[in-house]
């Protein structure tokens, strides 16, 4: 089996959702999903974008050039972030919401939709 397929399926079963659920939410046909499966062929890239996008990661977590931020990490931010004051935590919002602004703007930028 394909390692993005791998990464897909876990992805799929963690949310609790079938195939079909995401076929019918991406608009992405049903059979892309079966031949991806049994090796037939892989979702080109506007599919694995509609993906990765329906799970909340990014293309290269899929295809296995990036890991995803594990629920430790998620954790460790959380409780590092109520160390600081109200002004702080507020400055570290905007940064993030910056840097998500950032990746957003450069993977429209490498996809050409830009």
């Amino acid at each position: 089996m394909d390692n993005k397929y791998s990464k897909y399926a876990k992805l799929r079963d963690e949310k609790g959702v079938r195939d079909a659920d995401v076929a019918r939410d991406t608009n992405i046909h049903p059979s892309t999903f079966t031949d991806w499966k049994k090796g037939k062929s892989s979702p080109k890239a506007d599919k694995l974008r509609k993906i990765a996008d329906y799970f909340g990661v990014s293309v290269d977590y899929i295809v296995g050039t990036e890991e995803k931020l594990s629920d430790s990490n998620v954790s460790r931010i959380a409780a590092l972030s109520k160390q600081l004051s109200v002004d702080n935590q507020r400055k570290v919002m905007e940064m993030i919401e910056y840097l998500i602004y950032q990746q957003e703007k450069e993977r429209s930028m490498s996809s050409g939709t830009a």
